[in-house]
């Protein structure tokens, strides 16, 4: 009998569990220590002594296998917010390599038509510009949603960028300021 995709997958992550602790410093530093326990019965702990730069939110350290002792540097850089809306997406029949280039390609796909300004771009912007703050006047300022427009709204919040969100809100408060109730 031969195991599908979504269950090795889950065997192979509960065998590779991840046990992480560490401890703030003075000025931004830190210690962390991550041990995975694998297949074998060793157990190999890396060792991450960083600092966080607050100006570029970089966090930069050195690494190793023992505490003191350096192998090697590290640079984490955040991802951008306009990256985050294209998440990878797992299901049945899941394929990584497949997830990765359709959400590059949703990627390219959306930058371009924002530089290009097209018709469709903005036809599709303003829908959906209406539709959120339809929903967020409703959800945040007056009403209580059903389960289908509550997961319509929290998908918006995930998918559009962030300075969208905060510019939908802002108007969706401006047009429920000026409204007169009885």
């Amino acid at each position: 009998m031969r195991s599908s995709v979504p269950q090795v997958k889950r065997r192979l992550l509960s065998k590779l569990r991840t046990r992480n602790r560490g401890k703030y410093l003075e000025d931004h530093c830190f210690e962390a220590i991550f041990t995975r326990s694998g297949h074998s019965d060793s157990v190999v702990p890396k060792y991450f002594v960083g600092k966080r730069d607050m100006a570029s939110r970089v966090i930069k350290g050195e690494w190793g296998t023992e505490m003191g002792i350096a192998v090697g540097t590290l640079t984490l850089h955040p991802i951008p917010a306009s990256l985050c809306r294209f998440r990878l997406e797992s299901g049945d029949g899941f394929n990584i390599a497949r997830a990765r280039w359709l959400s590059a390609g949703a990627a390219v796909l959306d930058e371009v038509q924002r530089r290009l300004w097209s018709w469709r771009f903005f036809k599709a912007r303003f829908a959906t510009r209406k539709d959120y703050t339809r929903l967020y006047q409703r959800r945040y300022l007056s009403d209580i949603l059903s389960d289908r427009e509550s997961k319509a709204l929290v998908m918006y919040e995930r998918n559009l960028l962030p300075e969208d969100v905060r510019f939908y809100r802002a108007i969706a408060r401006s047009q429920h300021d000026g409204c007169i109730h009885p």
